[in-house]
């Protein structure tokens, strides 16, 4: 391979990861109902396209909402972000809720074909 066309296969590379652009940010609004009498706050999990949930905020006692203003748009997939939440006090956690889940879907094509002909 000639040292032009390892160029311009990088340069190409290069373009593509250029054009991909910034993901937009989407928002999740969570509610749930505070059973515990005796919590210290709430931890507030998150697992995306079906990876292990992991804490992303810890809430305080009798907080019993919370925004998310993190999730992606992906250009290219689907993302499906599911939550859970579990109350905590210095004698452990609770059990976790039940999951609720947010698709994002992929973000529309961003640009229009241009130059068409008909002959």
């Amino acid at each position: 391979m000639k040292k032009n066309t390892k160029i311009r296969i990088w340069g190409a590379l290069w373009v593509l990861l250029l054009s991909a652009g910034p993901a937009l940010a989407v928002d999740a609004d969570l509610s749930w109902t505070d059973n515990a009498t005796n919590e210290d706050g709430f931890r507030v999990q998150r697992k995306l396209n079906g990876t292990a949930l992991s804490t992303i905020e810890i809430v305080g006692a009798n907080i019993v909402t919370f925004k998310d203003q993190s999730l992606v748009q992906d250009k290219f997939v689907n993302n499906v972000y599911c939550f859970a939440v579990s109350a905590f006090n210095t004698g452990g956690d609770s059990s976790l809720s039940n999951e609720g889940c947010k698709t994002v879907a992929r973000a529309a094509p961003d640009g229009a074909p241009n130059n068409l002909t008909v002959k």
